[in-house]
């Protein structure tokens, strides 16, 4: 359990993952090492193993975070992702290789084609599940028992985002780095909800009740505020 931080303000509050060191082995160092050596296969289960050590350990205040993800929704973005990068590399391999076979490229075409599309593949699809796997946890989440959170990311429209801002950032040589940032930032923000039992101001001032008058007086004096 998490008091409030002390000389600081009770919305930045966040604990460690309040588990053991055994939980903390398996979701960062076993799990990761079964997925690779299954070939991905329990890269799902290692996703939905994190996700819930790391939410459980956070606080808002005092009052605590937690998720349940299905792992069935954690697989069903998994194969979706996969079907997106067959359909991505069958496209980029066909258009690489069109180009190689018009000019007479050998061996090395091939070799020039498969790296190609392994690293075109890899990172879209990589954006691809973590858009999916971010629902995933985002409407699994609870604070404090009651308030629930909703996210609706579309991974098709966020690895264009990403994609296009990548090349946006390269072709400006690092100028519209910032714009890029907010361009995806807004997007993120815009499709992320919090659904409140209550109201707000009720939950805030059990939050403030909870955090004790040095921890209100601080924020207060910073004039912190909280909006949902």
């Amino acid at each position: 359990m998490l008091s409030p931080c002390p000389g600081s303000s009770i919305w930045a509050c966040a604990s460690t993952p309040a588990g053991n060191y055994w939980e903390a082995f398996i979701a960062f160092i076993l799990l990761p090492l079964a997925a690779l050596f299954t070939l991905g296969l329990l890269v799902p289960v290692m996703s939905q193993v994190t996700a819930t050590y790391i939410a459980k350990g956070y606080r808002y205040g005092t009052a605590p975070f937690a998720a349940k993800p299905l792992i069935r929704a954690y697989y069903g973005v998994f194969f979706r992702a996969i079907l997106f990068a067959v359909i991505v590399a069958v496209l980029i391999a066909g258009a690489v290789a069109a180009v190689l076979v018009a000019s007479d490229g050998a061996f090395a075409g091939a070799v020039v084609v498969a790296l190609f599309t392994f690293y075109l593949t890899i990172i879209p699809a990589a954006v691809f599940y973590s858009a999916g796997t971010r629902n995933v946890i985002y409407n699994a989440l609870v604070l404090d028992g009651r308030h629930r959170f909703e996210s609706t990311l579309k991974p098709l429209r966020y690895v264009w985002i990403i994609v296009s801002n990548f090349f946006v950032t390269i072709a400006t040589f690092g100028l519209m780095r910032a714009w890029a940032a907010i361009r995806s930032t807004r997007y993120i923000a815009s499709h992320t909800t919090v659904l409140m039992s209550g109201t707000p101001d009720d939950f805030v001032g059990e939050v403030e009740s909870d955090a004790g008058v040095a921890a209100a007086e601080y924020m207060d004096l910073e004039g912190f505020d909280l909006g949902f």
